[in-house]
């Protein structure tokens, strides 16, 4: 299930005591230790889900 990503399942909970929204806009934003494969995943869901990428770059640009 984690073969192509940098996570480790303990740190699918990472963001877990933030409210559902601050957490949706850190995890779109914050590239953590790998900013290539956060930005290139980015780069996947804007393309595969346009609605859904433009959404959450909104939402994070609230969070400013």
């Amino acid at each position: 299930m984690y073969k192509f990503t940098p996570f480790k399942p303990e740190g699918l909970t990472k963001y877990d005591h933030l409210p559902p929204e601050e957490a949706l806009a850190k995890a779109w934003n914050d590239p953590g230790v790998n900013p290539a494969w956060h930005h290139r995943m980015q780069q996947i869901v804007r393309s595969q889900m346009p609605v859904l990428a433009r959404a959450l770059d909104r939402l994070v640009e609230t969070k400013k």
